[in-house]
């Protein structure tokens, strides 16, 4: 399935992870392999704890930290993109 911008996306249920500090470490059970997310990934990925669409955690970011919405939207689908190839999220049917 290819990445689709206009849905929502919801961490895996085929995943385990742990927050350290600001980061976050989440291994891929189907394949095994670990992944490291930095601050601003660490913050998307607790939002993807819930169904969210882009636009979601794009207003998310903004009201906690200083970008704007049309970065933040940038930023946010591109990760989702990365996490969406990784199979580490999934969308919401």
């Amino acid at each position: 399935m290819e990445f689709d911008p206009t849905r929502t996306w919801v961490a895996s249920s085929r995943l385990a992870a742990s927050e350290i500090g600001n980061e976050s470490v989440v291994l891929n059970l189907a394949d095994g392999k670990y992944y490291g997310l930095n601050d601003m990934a660490n913050r998307v990925w607790r939002e993807l704890q819930q169904p969210r669409s882009i636009d979601q955690i794009a207003a998310a970011l903004t009201a906690e930290y200083e970008v704007a919405e049309d970065q933040a939207r940038r930023d946010v689908t591109q990760l989702l993109s990365e996490l969406h190839a990784l199979q580490l999220i999934v969308a919401v049917p």
